[in-house]
Formats: structure tokens, sequence, C-alpha cells
């Protein structure tokens, strides 16, 4: 349900559960397994100490989260829990519009296989309409996730590393303007990678850099950016569209088994 959890800590949550503030996750562990994660606390009225974080300890039997009335996901929220699967983002129950996932929210949960499943749609991370902002490591380390759809908006506000070190990826889906520094950094189950045209507006450095199963690149957006495909090291042909009208430097540095680039469009990038 969608009511706050009663009980005295001690008492076991149930496997799928509603939070209507993260706070009350503090409040309850099962026996003695358990992990420890770094909660914000979203209530001025609970801060517990100096640094305004509070120690929760989440039972390993929670395998599905729904976040219903929240403004964030906190520091570290789900950090390190690496038995819940699935987790449901959503704004429905008051209207209050979840806006920001804060950095290392979701790290390391190297079971999770979906936030926000949709029918009809195969990639495993949905982001809803309301989020503007997806700070540092949010999503990076989680290994189960193989297909991802980024958000079709242009006005959020991205951290560094946000999906990187993701083990099992295999397909991303483009829809937003900014590829942030190290986003998809070491997905190194990556095999083919197609980038569209007049989508990316904002690319920061070493986007895809070691991705090292890489062997199928469609670029045509307007832009490669410094340190974009290094070390991706099984990338054996790579084909420079007439679209790309921006090459940085060291785009495919250190990539070893490189040995064609063929350029149909009018600029070759310093160090490239």
């Amino acid at each position: 349900n969608n009511k706050p959890l009663e009980g005295e800590p001690g008492t076991s949550i149930t496997d799928t559960a509603d939070y209507t503030n993260f706070y009350l996750i503090c409040q309850y562990y099962a026996g003695y397994e358990y992990d420890i994660t770094k909660l914000g606390s979203l209530n001025t009225n609970h801060i517990e100490d100096n640094e305004n974080y509070i120690y929760s300890n989440l039972p390993k039997s929670l395998i599905n989260v729904n976040v219903t009335s929240d403004t964030n996901i906190s520091y570290g929220a789900f950090m390190n829990c690496t038995y819940i699967q699935n987790v449901n983002l959503s704004n429905e129950l008051d209207g209050t519009e979840l806006t920001a996932i804060e950095a290392f929210a979701f790290f390391n949960m190297n079971d999770l296989v979906y936030v926000n499943k949709t029918k009809g749609n195969n990639s495993q991370i949905v982001l809803i309409d309301s989020i503007v902002e997806v700070d540092s490591y949010a999503f990076a380390e989680c290994d189960s996730i193989m297909s991802i759809a980024t958000p079709d908006r242009n006005d959020i506000t991205w951290g560094d590393y946000v999906f990187a070190y993701e083990h099992g990826l295999t397909y991303i889906e483009f829809h937003n303007e900014h590829l942030a520094s190290h986003m998809f950094y070491y997905a190194d189950n990556l095999i083919e990678l197609e980038v569209p045209t007049d989508v990316i507006n904002i690319v920061d450095d070493y986007v895809f850099a070691y991705a090292l199963k890489l062997t199928k690149l469609t670029y045509k957006d307007d832009k490669l950016g410094t340190h974009m495909f290094e070390h991706c090291e099984s990338l054996p042909t790579v084909i420079i569209y007439e679209e790309v009208t921006t090459v940085e430097d060291y785009v495919f540095s250190d990539c070893y088994t490189l040995h064609t680039l063929d350029f149909r469009n009018e600029i070759v990038g310093e160090y490239m």
C-alpha cells in the first residue's frame, strides 16, 4: 500500500514495499541479514546529525521498491543494495514531482533489472518526465542492466559516470542532447552502437571510452568528443559520416585493432 509503514525497529518489511518518505526505510531491518546504506534525510524534522545523513538497514528479502511521493532520491539511497531487482518511480500519489536522482543513488545494485518497467518498451532504465537532474554515478555498476533509453527531454543536468561500469550493457537508445563525461565509460559488453543524427548537441569527454568489445559503430551526429572512443580495442573499421562537423582530440586513441578510417566529412581532428 501507499501508507507509511508502522512498527518498531526489528520488524520485517514485505518483499514489495511502497515508501512515501525515504526516512521510513531507516526504521526497519530484518534479523542479521541487511546491508547498511547512507540516506539523505528528506525531512528536516528528522535530521539525525550534523551531516544530515542517517543509516538504514534494508532486508535482503526486499526485491521491489516503489517511490511514490518524493522530490529527490538522495545520495547513495540504494547504493550496494545488490538484491533489489525492480524500482518504480511515480508522481501519481499526491502530485509531488520527483525531479532529481542524486549521486550514487543506485550505485552497485547488481541485481537491478528494471527502473520503471513499461509495456512495449524493452529498455530496462526508463526515467519519468519530471526528472531534471541525474548526478554522478547514479546508475554506475548495475551489471544486470542490458538496455537503456535516455529521456526525451533536453533540460536534464547530467553528472559524470552516470551509467559507467555497466558490464552487462548491450543496447543504448538516445533521445537527449547531452552526452556527459564518462557517461557510458567501461561498458565493456557493448558490441554495437548507433548514435543518430540531429540528437546530440553537447558531447563531453570519454563518453564511450573502454567499450572493449565494441565492433560496430554508426555515428551520425555532428560532434565527436575528446577521447570519446579511447581504448575501444575491438573496433576494426570506422566511417566518419558527412554529418560530423566537429572532431576533438584523441577520439580513437589506443584503438589497437582499428585498421580502416573512412572519412566522408570535411574535418580530421588533431591527434585523432
